[in-house]
């Protein structure tokens, strides 16, 4: 059962990995059109920003199951309400 656990929890990590990568793509893409005025570039970074989006919803979802089906303590505790932090930010 803890195999299942430390697999949900190794998912929401990648999950935020994976969208925290692809926020810093979208920063450097919205600088660049803004530095260029470069209005396909940032209409181009507004349309990825449905998918970081999703990734932040999906990633709260595994949060939550975790927290209410896992019951995480001390060190795991802190990693998904962090984790969900970032996701809402």
């Amino acid at each position: 059962m803890r195999t299942a656990y430390q697999e949900q929890l190794a998912a929401l990590m990648a999950q935020l990995n994976q969208m925290c990568e692809m926020a810093g793509v979208a920063m450097q893409g919205a600088c660049e059109g803004l530095l260029r005025a470069d209005i396909r570039r940032a209409e181009s970074v507004i349309l990825g920003q449905e998918e970081i989006t999703a990734l932040s919803f999906r990633a709260e979802e595994i949060a939550f199951s975790l927290l209410a089906l896992q019951a995480p303590v001390a060190t795991d505790l802190r990693a998904v309400v962090s984790a969900l932090q970032i996701a809402a930010d």
